[in-house]
């Protein structure tokens, strides 16, 4: 088998930002934030989708605070099947993604 590539870092980062967020619902939740398919999931949203980092961070941040889809988004194959409708739900960010979770108790 041919090696895989090293894992990129905001990948890494955001797959595991969906995990820790659907662990603090649920501690128990069965997530798996470096397996093949959640990473997988994460860069082709961001390379073959062209969604930029933030807009991905954007809306797992607002999936995982709306009481609809944070009980139905649960994997990042998941959120990239549902990313156009969340993206179109959630909206665009505005400016700092950090700063806009903060000002709202996110």
């Amino acid at each position: 088998p041919k090696p895989q590539p090293p894992v990129r870092e905001e990948v890494a980062r955001l797959s595991t930002l969906l995990a820790d967020l659907i662990r603090q619902r649920d501690p128990k939740a069965s997530v798996a934030p470096s397996s093949k398919g959640w990473l997988d999931a994460i860069r082709l949203l961001l390379d073959k989708n062209k969604r930029t980092e933030a807009e991905v961070e954007h809306v797992i941040r607002w999936c995982q605070h709306d009481d609809f889809w944070r009980k139905v988004i649960l994997s990042a194959p998941k959120l990239r099947a549902k990313f156009d409708m969340l993206y179109a739900k959630a909206g665009k960010p505005k400016g700092n993604a950090d700063d806009f979770y903060s000002r709202n108790g996110m």
